[in-house]
C-alpha cells in the first residue's frame, strides 16, 4: 500500500492537562490522535472506501456549515504544481483559483485525510469552500466518515 504521506513523523504540538507538551508522535496531523479528538472531535482511521487509504472521521457531532479544518501545507502557484507533478497525477494537492496547497509532505493537518465518496455507496457530507473544509447543511454525526467532492478536474484520467 502506498505510503499515506512522505514526511517523518514528528512530535504531538498539543499540551497535557498538565500543561506539558505531549510526548508523543504523530505522523498524520499536528496532533497525535488523543489530543486530536480532544482538541476538534476528528480521528484518521482506515476508510471504508475500498482502496481510499486513511479517512478523516468524526467523533462527536458536527454542526451544519461548521468550519472542520484548515487544509495546511506548502504554498505554491498551479504552475509550480504542474512543474513538480510532471510524471504523476498529484495527491493531498487542493487549489483554489491559482492558489494551491500541497500536503503530501506535511502532516500539519488531518483535513488532508478527508476522501470523496463519488463512485461509493457513501455520500459526501462536507464541502471544501477555498482552502477549509465545512459540514455540509445537514451537519455530520458523530462517529462518521467525511467525504467531501474534489472537483471534476481530480478525475481526470483517474
Amino acid at each position: 500500500m502506498p505510503s499515506q504521506s512522505v514526511k517523518e513523523c514528528q512530535r504531538c504540538k498539543a499540551l497535557t492537562k498538565s500543561g506539558q507538551r505531549c510526548k508523543n508522535r504523530t505522523c498524520k496531523s499536528g496532533k497525535c490522535w488523543v489530543h486530536l479528538k480532544r482538541d476538534t472531535g476528528l480521528r484518521v482511521k482506515p476508510s471504508q472506501v475500498s482502496g481510499g487509504g486513511m479517512g478523516l472521521w468524526t467523533m462527536k457531532r458536527i454542526k451544519p456549515n461548521q468550519l472542520i479544518g484548515k487544509y495546511t501545507g506548502e504554498r505554491m502557484t498551479k504552475a509550480q504544481v504542474n512543474q513538480r507533478y510532471v510524471t504523476r497525477k498529484p495527491q493531498y494537492v487542493l487549489c483554489s483559483g491559482n492558489r494551491c496547497v500541497d500536503a503530501r509532505k506535511t502532516n500539519s493537518s488531518a483535513v488532508r485525510f478527508a476522501n470523496d465518496a463519488r463512485g461509493t455507496r457513501f455520500k459526501n457530507n462536507a464541502r471544501l469552500k477555498g482552502l477549509s473544509l465545512k459540514s455540509a447543511s445537514k451537519g455530520i454525526p458523530a462517529n462518521r466518515e467525511i467525504f467531501t467532492g474534489y472537483g471534476s478536474a481530480y478525475w481526470v484520467n483517474r
